[in-house]
C-alpha cells in the first residue's frame, strides 16, 4: 500500500499538522485501519479507496478511534490526489461519513468545502468555569453537529500561555456527554486564534485543526461582520487557514507540504 506524510496547513516542513494517507488497491477491516493508525500514531490517518477517475472514498482514525471529520487529513488527502494522483484534475470528490466533500485547486491552495455546523449557546457558564484557571466569556457555545464546546476569552490574552492538562478537561463530559472536542479562541487586530483539545478521541492537543476551525468560524462571521477570515492556531508547531462563508457551505483553504512517500509493509494486510 502506497502511503504518504503530509504537513497541513503550512508551506513549511515540521509545521502545521502531520496526516498520514494511506492508498487502498482494496477495502480493509476496520480493525486493521485502526491499528495502521495506533501503529503511524499521528492525530489523524487518511485511508483512500479510488471509486472513479475523481471520486473517492475517504475514512479518518485516530491512533484510538474513527472519527467522523478531519480537516486536516482531506486537506492531505487532497494533496495527494492532486500531485500524485490526477495532476491534470481541478477538482476531486470524497465519499466520507460526514457526506460528500469537494476539494479543489486555487493557486496555490486547496479548498475544501464542508455543510455548516450549527452553534448553540448552552447555559453552563459556572459549572464549565471551573475546569479553567483562565477567565472565559459567558457566551459558551457548542457545536450541533461536531459536538466541540467553544470557549472565548478576552482579546488581551494570550492562549498560547495557557496550561490544559486532558485528564482534567476530559471530565467535561459529566457535563456536556456529548463532547468531541474543545475550542478555545480570541482575536488580535483582525487574526482569529484558537488552540483546539480532544482527549476523548485520543488527541490532547491538535497542531492545526481544520474541523475546529469549521466550527469555530460561525461565530467570528457574526463577531466581525466577515464573510472571510483568518484563523491561527496557536500550537506549537502552528499553522493558518482561511476560511469564506459561501451560503450553503463554508470552505476551508490552505496550504500542505509534502514530508514522505512510501510503501506501507503490512504482510497479508496484517490478518
Amino acid at each position: 500500500m502506497k502511503i504518504y506524510y503530509i504537513d497541513s496547513f503550512t508551506d513549511q516542513p515540521f509545521k502545521g499538522n502531520p496526516a498520514a494517507v494511506v492508498l487502498l488497491d482494496k477495502e480493509l477491516s476496520d480493525n486493521l485501519m485502526q491499528k495502521i493508525a495506533q501503529e503511524i500514531g499521528f492525530s489523524e490517518t487518511a485511508f483512500l479507496i479510488k471509486q472513479d477517475k475523481d471520486i473517492y472514498g475517504l475514512r479518518w482514525f485516530t491512533p484510538t478511534t474513527e472519527v467522523s471529520l478531519c480537516g486536516h487529513a482531506t486537506l492531505a488527502s487532497a494533496k495527494v490526489f492532486f500531485t500524485f494522483l490526477a495532476a491534470n484534475l481541478n477538482s476531486v470528490k470524497f465519499i466520507t461519513k460526514y457526506g460528500i466533500l469537494v476539494c479543489s485547486q486555487e493557486g496555490d491552495k486547496i479548498k475544501m468545502t464542508f455543510p455548516k455546523d450549527r452553534l448553540i449557546q448552552i447555559d453552563k457558564y459556572d459549572e464549565i468555569k471551573e475546569f479553567f484557571a483562565f477567565g472565559i466569556k459567558r457566551n459558551i457555545l457548542f457545536s450541533e453537529v461536531n459536538h466541540y464546546l467553544c470557549l472565548f476569552v478576552a482579546d488581551e490574552l494570550n492562549i498560547s500561555s495557557f496550561m490544559i492538562e486532558s485528564h482534567g478537561i476530559i471530565e467535561l463530559s459529566k457535563i456536556l456527554p456529548e463532547i468531541r472536542g474543545l475550542v478555545i479562541s480570541n482575536q488580535h487586530a483582525g487574526l482569529v486564534r484558537m488552540r483546539f483539545f480532544d482527549p476523548w478521541e485520543g488527541i490532547p492537543e491538535d497542531p492545526v485543526t481544520g474541523s475546529a476551525g469549521l466550527v469555530v468560524s460561525e461565530y467570528w462571521f457574526n463577531k466581525l461582520d466577515k464573510d472571510s477570515i483568518e484563523i491561527e492556531q496557536m500550537s506549537a508547531r502552528g499553522g493558518k487557514m482561511e476560511i469564506r462563508n459561501e451560503e450553503a457551505y463554508v470552505s476551508i483553504l490552505g496550504l500542505a507540504t509534502i514530508i514522505l512517500e512510501g510503501t506501507l509493509m503490512a504482510g497479508n494486510y496484517g490478518e
